[in-house]
């Protein structure tokens, strides 16, 4: 029995916008990736927001803001319950994604979308997968399978295959077929064929003109060597977590077979540039064959990159000589960025080199000089940069600042004083009345031994009357009848407590370890940066009052301009030979300009699939795709529905319906967003209600449901002692009776008689009647 299949575009259709879709499997709802722009424009969720509460399942395919940008913001501000399903490289790297992007905002900015707390609560709800690993949703999606299949891109991308009972959807975004660095390419061209296959246009026009990897490898070796014979310095803006690490292995490479270029500076910048590296070694399983086998056979790790400098901010990479080649993060040269203070600093020297590595995001400042590049036209000589820096508050806007903080402070205390004195009442009320019930069944007894001292004890030391465990003592803080108590609290890591090891250590030892730390504290200079992790740096500069200031400067743009394709995606003659291998037999395409999808939906419609089987949605239309073109979805009258009765067919509850289809007015339904999520979709659906009987009524035809075999009835049969035998597809029941099957239909003759009443009834018991 196929399922309800029913698709809509949340963002990313028609639009190389950050891609999110709705796919509704009968009552389930899956969100498929959850992406958002460096803008986090908070209107372009719009629609995402308005049916976040009723989602089920969240899938996510790769690492990068694109595709799971908004999860932090709408698990803290949407009530959303659903389990985040992804492979776990897309796991730990999306998170330190997250943490790179708001530490880079929170330097020079006030960023207000969500916090550092809000990501580790969005990543509480992650199940994590490894390819090929099946995974049964429940609750509404019960039925439904899930299964992450390597994408290549990126590492642990993933593509998503979705099957419940007859329909195999594949949701395929953002995947290579050719082998990197460190990543196999895709299994997508291995996979049987599926009914519904949803991919993305996004590179549906882009021309492989460099060849291979080794012809892109030498490319991008040229530019880099031709700045650096003429003192220049390098800058390639990148993300931090996915194509970054391509580069960094084959620059890495190029320094150790050079050893001239070790008086260069290679250096990755990016505010979790060490944890993105040592996150990037911890995963050597999800990497290449070839390079699992080198692990294995020499335990030679292929991200430990002897030749790269791992700086967490400019501070750091201005201690590092010159000239510099810098992979910065912020790859659209946009917003606070460690990528774009470097343009800013680099671009008026014509010895320097911006090499752009990766399509930006459209209507942003890289993906303007790709696209002048592009067409061939000359770059802008000027340029206007808007910039952020944090500056002390100082004078009237620091007391300001201090009187606000203190009010807060008093008004938290206040807070405090009030729940406290509440519970403190009611736990005195609760005592009060234990002891009314305690004094009732013990006598006067009980009064006198509570308010007698002990001979030899003194007065009474506790300070508080017969029935309270408490009571106020000054500035309302409780006084218990108990001993000081102090609670260790321990703190845990992924491999458990984490231990002090001082304690281990000898006195002297302790001393001296203790003199280390004192130093390193009071010491101003460059060790105290390096020794102090990122996250320490941004509370100790959240000590200090500071404001955001926005201002414009203009630069010259003298240096070289470069673009080098290394966005690891199948071009488009790969992804044409991909479809045709494939043969879907219906196609969704998705996230790509309009000039894009419709190219490649033209060659679906020529080469894959009917033009009545290939959708190219804009977004918040909704496409029906289930194999079965006939199934709807439909209400039940509230009558109707009390008065049916379902009978147990296999795995499924069926019943007899005699009703008629209304449907509702369209004037009548209310389209306001004020009405809860899924209220108007009820509103719109059609009703069954109990058809209106004839005068006189009418006798209920019967229906017999079940798929009753020969061979089973043969057995059925020999057990009562009946003599069976099967001849050309017909059973002969005594020799006197015919049973055969025509199609659906069973077929049944014979001369009538007792006997034949008998098998009759046999028969007829193995289906069942409604």
């Amino acid at each position: 029995m196929s399922s309800l299949v029913k698709f809509t575009p949340l963002c990313g259709a028609r639009s190389e916008e950050p891609l999110c879709y709705l796919l509704e499997i009968d009552e389930a709802c899956i969100l498929l990736d959850c992406g958002w722009d460096e803008n986090f424009d908070v209107v372009s969720l719009r629609k995402l927001i308005k049916i976040a509460p009723t989602l089920d399942a969240i899938l996510l395919t790769h690492c990068d803001l694109g595709h799971l940008g908004a999860l932090p913001y709408i698990i803290r501000n949407c009530n959303v319950k659903a389990k985040v399903y992804a492979t776990i490289p897309v796991q730990k790297m999306g998170q330190l994604t997250m943490y790179d992007m708001v530490e880079s905002r929170m330097a020079k900015e006030d960023f207000k979308q969500f916090t550092l707390a809000d990501i580790d609560m969005a990543w509480d709800n992650f199940v994590v997968l490894r390819y090929q690993q099946s995974c049964s949703l429940s609750g509404k999606a019960e039925g439904i399978t899930i299964s992450p299949l390597n994408a290549g891109h990126m590492i642990g991308g993933a593509l998503w295959k979705i099957t419940k009972e007859s329909e195999e959807i594949v949701y395929a975004v953002d995947y290579n077929h050719a082998q990197d660095r460190h990543l196999d390419g895709t299994v997508l061209v291995d996979l049987p064929r599926p009914n519904i296959l949803i991919t993305d246009a996004y590179t549906a026009l882009d021309k492989n003109t460099l060849g291979g990897k080794k012809a892109r490898e030498q490319r991008l070796i040229e530019h880099v060597m031709s700045a650096i014979r003429q003192d220049g310095n390098v800058l390639i803006p990148v993300d931090s977590t996915g194509r970054v690490l391509e580069l960094l292995i084959v620059l890495d490479e190029l320094w150790q077979q050079n050893p001239h270029l070790r008086g260069v500076t290679l250096a990755f910048l990016s505010p979790e540039s060490r944890s993105i590296i040592d996150m990037a070694m911890s995963q050597t399983e999800w990497l290449s064959k070839h390079v699992n086998q080198r692990f294995i056979q020499s335990r030679h790790n292929v991200f430990h990159l002897e030749n790269v400098h791992r700086c967490c901010s400019r501070e750091e990479l201005g201690r590092l000589p010159y000239p510099q080649v810098v992979l910065a993060s912020g790859l659209d040269l946009e917003t606070s960025s460690f990528s774009l203070d470097l343009f800013a600093e680099w671009a008026p020297d014509s010895k320097n080199l911006v090499l752009l590595t990766q399509k930006a995001r459209p209507g942003s400042r890289a993906r303007q000089f790709q696209d002048l590049m592009g067409s061939g036209l000359p770059l802008p000589s000027n340029l206007m940069l808007q910039m952020h820096r944090r500056v002390p508050l100082e004078g009237r806007e620091l007391r300001e600042h201090e009187e606000q903080e203190r009010l807060k402070a008093l008004e938290a205390r206040r807070q405090l004083e009030e729940e406290a004195e509440e519970a403190e009442e009611e736990e005195e009320e609760e005592e009060e009345n234990a002891g009314a019930v305690g004094e009732a069944k013990e006598g006067e007894e009980v009064g006198k031994k509570a308010s007698t001292p002990r001979a030899g004890k003194g007065a009474d030391w506790s300070g508080s009357t017969p029935n309270k465990r408490h009571k106020k003592g000054r500035g309302g803080e409780s006084r218990f009848l108990m001993f000081p108590h102090h609670e260790e609290i321990y703190s845990f890591d992924e491999y458990g407590e984490v231990m002090d090891t001082s304690i281990y250590l000898k006195e002297d030892q302790q001393e001296e370890v203790q003199g280390f730390v004192e130093e390193t504290i009071s010491y101003s200079g460059s060790a105290t940066s390096e020794l102090r992790p990122v996250a320490h740096q941004l509370h100790a500069a959240a000590a200090i009052p500071t404001k955001s200031l926005t201002y414009t400067i203009r630069t010259q743009l003298n240096c070289g301009m470069a673009f080098l394709d290394y966005g690891g995606r199948s071009d488009s003659s790969s992804v044409h030979t991909i479809l045709e291998h494939l043969k879907p037999a219906k196609v969704i395409v998705i996230h790509g300009s309009e000039k894009a999808t419709e190219e490649l939906q033209n060659f679906c419609i020529r080469k894959v699939t009917e033009p009545e089987n290939t959708f190219a949605p804009p977004v918040g239309e909704a496409v029906m795709a289930s194999s079965d073109t006939n199934i709807y979805k439909i209400k039940l009258d509230k009558a109707l529905a009390q008065g049916l009765q379902f009978v147990r067919v296999g795995g499924y509850d069926v019943a007899y319906i005699d009703a008629s289809i209304t449907c509702p007015d369209e004037n009548s339904v209310d389209n306001s967003s004020t009405l809860p999520v899924g209220q108007n979709k009820d509103k719109q659906m059609p009703t069954l209600v109990p058809r209106q009987q004839e005068d006189g009524g009418g006798r209920k035809p019967f229906a017999f449901i079940g798929d009753v075999k020969l061979s089973d009835l043969k057995v059925l049969l020999e057990k009562q002692k009946y003599k069976t035998e099967l001849k050309a597809g017909m059973l002969v029941v005594n020799g006197s009776i015919i049973i055969r099957k025509s199609g659906s239909r069973m077929i049944f003759e014979g001369t009538i008689c007792t006997e034949y009443a008998a098998v009759r009834s046999l028969l007829m018991s193995q289906y069942h009647t409604l």
